[in-house]
């Protein structure tokens, strides 16, 4: 945590030029709520990722425009990762739920209307219980690739999976200073969407100042608070 936090004046101060229009672009996406303003905000931080990991791993074997192309099929195969894990634990869910529906009064198996009031005050303490799991482990596996962006700018060569082992024995520990950094990013994401329209599409000005904040805090705190972490901890583990 130290080596983002010392990170990201230096980030602010060698890449300003990318980071600002990061910042904007969220801050017009969280107040649009459109889609396009969505996927252009996240090609900004595309881009502003790779322009970051290169200052923050010396040495870096990726031009930016490379860095640019590598993380793009990074974070494509990461989410083609969470899509095969979380269907997995989706499938572990409805089978508890089945399970935990089945031993109900009034269970039906012929007729799905029956299911869900099946399911007593004990079977949804156990299907929270299998939630809490599965969400934490699925948080987990996702940390134990999340220095796959770093890997791949140090190394010129796309990298997912092969950049599991950089964390082992650190999964939770990584999980914890992730959350800690995305947290409060989060937060304000979640206030500024849900932040009250007058006139219809119009918001009021508090609306408008909690996009713009939001904005700041992920284009200008998280992205360069993430990537020092991240580059930080590649460097340590792949050079011990």
């Amino acid at each position: 945590m130290r080596a983002a936090l010392k990170f990201a004046p230096t980030a602010w101060r060698r890449r300003w030029w990318v980071l600002a229009p990061v910042c904007l672009a969220w801050a017009l996406a969280m107040s649009s709520r459109t889609a396009a303003w969505t996927d252009l905000s996240l090609v900004f931080t595309l881009v502003g990722s790779a322009a970051l990991y290169r200052i923050a791993i010396p040495g870096s074997a990726s031009a930016l425009a490379a860095g640019v192309g590598r993380i793009a099929i990074v974070w494509l195969l990461t989410l083609a990762f969470f899509a095969v894990l979380a269907s997995l634990l989706f499938v572990v869910f409805l089978s508890s739920a089945y399970a935990v529906a089945s031993a109900g009064v009034g269970f039906d198996a012929s007729d799905v209307r029956t299911w869900a009031p099946a399911v007593d005050d004990r079977g949804r303490v156990v299907l929270a219980v299998v939630a809490v799991i599965g969400l934490s482990l699925l948080s987990w596996a996702m940390t134990r690739v999340a220095l796959a962006s770093a890997a791949t700018v140090a190394t010129g060569r796309v990298r997912v999976l092969s950049a599991w082992p950089l964390t082992r024995r650190i999964g939770w520990s990584l999980l914890g200073a992730r959350v800690a950094i995305g947290a409060p990013a989060v937060g304000v994401a979640v206030l500024a969407i849900g932040a009250p329209r007058v006139g219809g599409a119009a918001m009021a000005p508090g609306a408008w100042m909690l996009s713009a904040l939001a904005g700041l805090i992920i284009g200008g705190v998280w992205l360069p608070l993430n990537t020092g972490l991240m580059a930080y901890i590649y460097g340590r583990r792949a050079n011990p």
